[in-house]
């Protein structure tokens, strides 16, 4: 089996210059089918983007940030082609610059009797250059209203651990109107510009001073930043807030934005690799053929192509794994193995072949006799016996396996055993974890029978755990004869110079 390790490439400064130093040298996760729970890994701490895996994946279902569950494109942007996305924490807006804080309630519905009012000046006292209160309909047109503005202030940061400051803004005392939101589809939006002074800062809340007409509804009134009138924003929402609890006269409304920095704990659910046609890379045969050809970078056309379809089809089951550590090769092709009941094998013409446990034998399958036999024993091996089989499965991105198991009274006190067989697999499902452990058990409850023979001028083709049909007259069996009873293969030892063949092969009773 080959034994180069996975993945190869890491998180590295030069790569990602302000990558969270803590990760630099870190394996650069690879991933397959959904997981729960990734911790992604801080590429950018200016701007809080975070990195997934290598190479493009399905989709990112969602995002939680120090426990709170966030929304696309409010709170976060995604790049699905490169496993990336952005956490909008506290907009960073930068001296001397010109923004809007636009202020919705999308939530609310639009009438003329029950609406939000905000608290404004109708003299211009804002003097800070930029001051501007606007008014956008349901079209995104901005319509002015010369020498008018909101009565706002801005709060931030200079640096994300500093203390929070004052930064601009036009206080309450000179409230002398109010300006209605959605109260018509012409103000579905209101906005108020401001200028930065000469540092920059990350803006932490927003102050506006508002009231209730009517009884308007809706928990979605929320202010964002703008750095120009076409919607292109800056950070993220403030927290959301309940127009029913306002107040009936105008008060002091605190717009907090998150908190998030590159020290918060992110969380994510999402869908890894994808085929060439979009499609997620969930199964057995799907996730060993990316691998061996798009990760390995082998060539596919040694890859029997008929065995991966034959896979595909007896065993569908969806498998996950989220690799953000160094493994080989080999090891993932034994997990695989181990929860699709399959081997990868190469054979003689060079290709690599995928026999897999199944019932039944096919047309056209070796029947041996007396007559074929160089040499013919059997045996009992009691040390495959074991009480439990213990099934990993489901891997959390942060080491924490799920476990399904089976045991057997018939090992327990017929045979007097008491080991556990743990199996590490990448299936995803209780439900299959569940059936692998039942049928493993079976298997391994009573010693296997074994038969050792030599035979000449066949198996020269043959490839382990395929089967074949051995009929004897005298035999180790109930009856004391094999009569067409199915073996499986398990080891084959091929002498060219003699033309012949040595074999281990187990009873397959159960495949019946």
């Amino acid at each position: 089996m080959i034994n180069e390790t996975i993945p190869v490439y890491k998180f590295w400064e030069s790569n990602y210059p302000n990558l969270d130093p803590d990760f630099n040298g870190e394996p650069l996760p690879e991933f397959y089918g959904e997981k729960t729970n990734i911790s992604p890994i801080c590429i950018d701490t200016s701007i809080m983007q975070y990195k997934i895996a290598y190479r493009k994946i399905k989709a990112i279902d969602a995002v939680e940030a120090d426990g709170l569950d966030l929304e696309e494109d409010e709170n976060y942007e995604t790049d699905l082609d490169n496993a990336q996305f952005i956490v909008y924490g506290m907009p960073l807006c930068l001296a001397n610059s010109d923004y809007y804080l636009v202020i919705q309630a999308e939530a609310m519905g639009i009438n003329g009797v029950d609406y939000v009012e905000l608290a404004g000046d109708s003299t211009a006292g804002y003097v800070s250059g930029g001051g501007q209160y606007y008014a956008i309909d349901g079209a995104n047109n901005w319509v002015a209203d010369a020498g008018v503005d909101l009565c706002f202030l801005v709060y931030g940061k200079k640096t994300l651990d500093g203390d929070e400051e004052l930064v601009t803004g036009l206080n309450k005392s000179h409230y002398d109107t109010d300006y209605p939101l959605r109260d018509a589809g012409a103000r579905s939006k209101l906005a108020q510009g401001f200028r930065m002074p000469g540092d920059n800062y990350y803006i932490t809340r927003v102050i506006l001073w508002t009231k209730k007409t009517g009884a308007p509804t809706g928990n979605n009134f929320r202010v964002s930043i703008y750095e120009d009138d076409q919607e292109t924003r800056v950070g993220g929402y403030t927290e959301r807030k309940d127009v029913s609890e306002f107040n009936a006269a105008i008060t002091l409304l605190q717009n907090k934005y998150y908190q998030f920095t590159s020290e918060s704990d992110i969380r994510v659910d999402a869908k890894g690799y994808v085929d060439n046609f979009n499609n997620l890379i969930n199964t057995h045969a799907g996730m060993l053929e990316h691998l061996w050809t798009t990760i390995m970078g082998r060539d596919p056309d040694l890859l029997d192509s008929d065995s991966f379809t034959d896979l595909k089809t007896a065993r569908p089951e969806p498998v996950c794994e989220y690799f953000n550590y160094e493994v080989s090769f080999s090891t993932i092709v034994t997990n695989l193995e181990a929860g699709g009941l399959f081997k990868f094998l190469p054979g003689l013409d060079g290709k690599w072949y995928i026999p897999f446990y199944e019932a039944g034998v096919s047309s056209g399958i070796t029947h041996l006799k007396d007559e074929d036999f160089l040499s013919f024993k059997c045996l009992r091996d009691a040390h495959s016996i074991h009480y439990k089989v213990q099934i990993q499965y489901n891997r959390d991105p942060n080491d924490k396996y799920k476990v399904r198991e089976a045991t057997s009274d018939v090992a327990r006190y017929l045979y007097k055993r008491k080991g556990t067989l743990p199996l590490e697999t990448y299936l995803k499902d209780g439900d299959d974890a569940q059936d692998r452990a039942n049928t493993y058990i079976s298997l391994i409850e009573v010693p296997q029978r074994k038969a050792i023979y030599e035979v000449s001028g066949y198996a020269f083709d043959a490839i382990p755990t395929e089967k074949v049909l051995i009929t004897r007259e005298r035999a180790d069996a109930v009856g004391g004869a094999f009569d067409a009873t199915i073996f499986r293969q398990l080891k084959l030892t091929k002498r060219i110079s003699t033309g012949t063949v040595n074999v281990e092969a187990l009873l397959d009773e159960l495949s019946y």
